[in-house]
């Protein structure tokens, strides 16, 4: 019986030479990266598992190596590849340029940001005085709704990267701006648990499609909505 994952790696190596890159997936990406850790396997699996467990592309390259672990075919060896990507792709993606004097452009960088993101995830970015982008994480927003919350682990990944002032953006991937209970216990737990180690939240944005909402301009609460 033929085999029709035959020639698999070429074809998608072609496809990347050939200057094809813009149409790959998120997943593909991911699997072409794993090509070169992982010799003999099926690695289409394993950046599917990937990307659903870390909620996108970039949840995925701001994941420890002790959760990336988790995922099954990832190894150590594999985890630090993919991290130190992840780090590179920080440090190469920083731009002094990258500067914001009003919540409006802030806004419009979120929204570019999630154009193509079909998940809901959290992003997180630190900003120094006229909102100076400094560093980002990305978290999936069902750790906020899934059991006890990762306090300390979350602190510990935003003070790794000296990230104590904060903006959250919240990705609405159906299409409704509205804020929800969740976005709510986001921002509660944002607001409230972090203030210990010296974290702050200047705002938090809900983002749908071209629309992104501020919370704290809104004058966001729980009584307002539920």
């Amino acid at each position: 019986m033929k085999n029709i994952h035959a020639g698999h790696r070429k074809r998608m190596r072609e496809k990347f030479l050939k200057g094809h890159a813009e149409s790959l997936c998120d997943h593909e990406l991911i699997e072409m990266l794993l090509f070169y850790c992982i010799p003999v396997a099926n690695t289409n699996n394993i950046a599917h598992e990937l990307i659903n467990s870390f909620g996108s592309i970039s949840g995925v390259f701001s994941a420890d190596t002790s959760e990336l672990m988790k995922v099954s075919g990832i190894n150590q060896k594999t985890s630090e590849k993919i991290a130190f990507v992840g780090e590179f792709m920080r440090k190469f993606g920083k731009s002094d340029n990258e500067m914001f004097t009003e919540n409006k452009s802030l806004k419009e960088y979120y929204s570019d940001y999630f154009r193509n993101v079909d998940s809901d995830v959290c992003l997180i970015v630190s900003t120094e005085q006229r909102y100076r982008i400094i560093d980002r994480i990305c978290i999936p927003t069902n750790i906020f709704t899934e059991g006890e919350i990762p306090v300390n682990l979350i602190a510990r990944k935003l003070l790794e990267k000296n990230m104590h002032h904060i903006v959250a953006g919240i990705n609405h991937s159906k299409g409704n701006y509205f804020p929800t209970y969740t976005d709510y216990n986001i921002v509660q737990f944002f607001s409230e648990n972090l203030s210990i180690f010296d974290i702050t939240l200047k705002d938090c944005f809900i983002c749908s499609g071209e629309v992104v909402y501020s919370i704290m301009e809104n004058g966001f609460s729980p009584d307002k909505y539920f």
